[in-house]
């Protein structure tokens, strides 16, 4: 028997997928060579650099999530279709 406390509190889940945070760095990183180039070739001001990476930062941040979330519904649509109707079922099938 040990003296440790009983947990009271649900556990921490961890999310082991790195590629979002990867697809968000890879974003920054080729939105900043972009504008460093746009910049020196004379095509933008040094003002327009912060706006020109937060929207690409943001169109990747977003289409990686709806991508992600296409992703999970159609992987619960197949696991739905695979299982017994008491179950689990689609819509309109």
């Amino acid at each position: 028997m040990t003296d440790a406390p009983e947990a009271t509190s649900t556990p921490l889940v961890v999310n082991p997928d790195p590629v979002p945070a990867m697809l968000a760095t890879a974003a920054r990183y080729a939105a900043a060579l972009l504008a460093g180039w746009l910049i020196r070739r004379g095509y933008i001001g040094h003002a327009d650099e912060a706006l020109i990476s937060g929207l690409v930062l943001a169109i990747v941040t977003t289409g990686y999530a709806l991508w992600r979330s296409h992703s999970a519904k159609a992987q619960l649509v197949t696991v739905a279709r695979a299982a017994d109707d008491s179950v689990a079922r689609v819509k309109g099938e």
